[in-house]
């Protein structure tokens, strides 16, 4: 049987190999559906804003307090005083859980031109739901990688993102994006290409 898995099926995680259905255990919490039916989802999503027309600022969602790294990434939100080109949003999983989880849905986060992949303690499973969505990927330096990770190219497939000064090169990243929309769509459809289901 596992000769038919694909690189989202099986990921390694601190030296050991875990399958994704493993994973899946702590499902329950974030309320993730399979990767099939998210990846449907996802691919919905990305039909009701076309790229040209998504708010022009890199979008990150997610628990900060589990990485000094994710921390750090707080300080890149947009203020009063300085914007990065960032918008970051801190989710409180127990909140969602209490309210149904009726703001997470991963179908309809894919309404920023760019999306910040950020990992947290270890490999961040949000990685591919992150790719998969229809806006390019700005990458911040990670230490753990999944299988397809290996085979990305920066700048082909992702941006990448310094970890040790990310909001100036998120700044820069989405500065140098809207000022290149004809190009950008290449770097996030390149991704589209690689067989994520």
């Amino acid at each position: 049987m596992l000769h038919r898995l694909r690189c989202f099926d099986i990921v390694q995680i601190n030296g050991a190999w875990i399958l994704s259905s493993q994973i899946g255990l702590f499902g329950d919490e974030t309320n993730i559906k399979p990767w099939k039916d998210t990846l449907k989802d996802i691919k919905e999503g990305n039909k009701k804003t076309k790229w040209k027309d998504r708010v022009p600022y890199a979008y990150w969602k997610g628990n900060p307090y589990v990485a000094q790294t994710r921390q750090n990434l707080l300080q890149c939100n947009v203020t009063l005083e300085k914007d990065w080109n960032t918008l970051i949003y801190i989710q409180d999983w127990i909140q969602e859980s209490n309210q149904g989880f009726e703001k997470s849905s991963l179908g309809d986060q894919c309404t920023h031109r760019y999306k910040i992949y950020i990992e947290g303690w270890a490999w961040s499973v949000s990685e591919k739901y992150i790719m998969a969505c229809d806006s390019m990927t700005l990458y911040v330096r990670s230490n753990y990688h999944d299988f397809f990770m290996r085979d990305m190219v920066p700048l082909q497939h992702y941006w990448p993102i310094r970890d040790n000064s990310k909001c100036s090169s998120l700044k820069f990243a989405v500065e140098w994006g809207n000022n290149h929309t004809q190009k950008v769509p290449a770097v996030h459809k390149n991704y589209a290409k690689v067989d994520v289901t």
